[in-house]
């Protein structure tokens, strides 16, 4: 093995040198980060089934996540086989948050073969959707 020795003359080269190094080793860490990242949220990813606290009921949600940028496109109906119009989401920090209800927000949230979700807006709700596993 090669040793490498450098003789720094001055406080501010060291600093720029320490930078670099810095930069150097938070760009060799960005991959690996990015391939958590889209692994995070590949758990979204499929179709599911769950049932709101009433008055709400039952809803299925289906889930196509682009694992390069962590967008989705999603479709919730109250009947299995209704017409699915897509719409976009982001996930970011491992929450999925769409519009819900005139006034609130859906957060879901995955946690295994279960998502847990919870309403935001007035009155509140909750509900836990099941992965539909594919036949």
């Amino acid at each position: 093995m090669d040793t490498i020795v450098l003789y720094l003359n001055t406080e501010a080269v060291m600093k720029k040198l320490l930078v670099f190094l810095g930069l150097v080793l938070a760009a060799a860490a960005l991959p690996a980060m990015a391939m958590a990242q889209a692994q995070e949220c590949m758990k979204f990813d499929g179709n599911w089934h769950g049932v709101w606290k009433p008055p709400t009921g039952e809803q299925w949600l289906y889930v196509k996540v682009a694992k390069s940028n962590c967008n989705a496109a999603y479709a919730r109906t109250s009947s299995e086989g209704a017409t699915k119009h897509f719409m976009l989401a982001k996930i970011v920090g491992g929450e999925m948050t769409l519009p819900c209800g005139s006034q609130g927000s859906c957060v879901f949230t995955v946690h295994g073969d279960d998502m847990w979700a919870r309403y935001t807006g007035p009155y509140g709700n909750q509900a836990v959707f099941s992965r539909i596993k594919k036949k």
